[in-house]
């Protein structure tokens, strides 16, 4: 994997920029989306949207941490770190006119996307591995 990739710089700045177009997505009017009875679509959304957060979250921290963070830290911060920022999302969005926001199950579905991120970004773990005498 190039250097560049071992920077937690790139992966902290990728953090803030997921949150800021989180924060952006979050700032307009509630799009109209399907709902089939009881499940509501936007809950894929905040899943897919926190998992991938949770990537770039746990890239940030593993590169910080110069891959020396036991994993079940890395899943503590990076889920209490998703989790503050999805109640952080859901108490902008109860002032945003035309949103409904503090809604639990899409706290639920963002914990669980962090969660689940988590999980697949473990897989990718040896790929931040740097060879000895890799100067890429």
């Amino acid at each position: 994997m190039p250097r560049v990739f071992h920077h937690p710089l790139l992966w902290s700045s990728a953090f803030i920029l997921w949150f800021l177009v989180l924060w952006s997505f979050s700032s307009g009017k509630m799009p109209e989306l399907p709902t089939n009875g009881f499940f509501q679509v936007d809950k894929i959304y905040h899943f897919g949207y926190y998992f991938g957060g949770s990537g770039l979250c746990c890239a940030a921290l593993h590169t910080w941490k110069r891959g020396t963070m036991i994993p079940h830290h890395m899943l503590t911060w990076s889920v209490l770190i998703l989790t503050t920022s999805g109640c952080i999302d859901e108490w902008h969005q109860s002032w945003v006119e035309g949103r409904s926001g503090n809604d639990s199950m899409d706290l639920m579905a963002d914990f669980l996307g962090a969660v689940a991120g988590f999980y697949v970004f473990r897989r990718f773990i040896p790929l931040f591995r740097r060879d000895k005498g890799s100067s890429t």
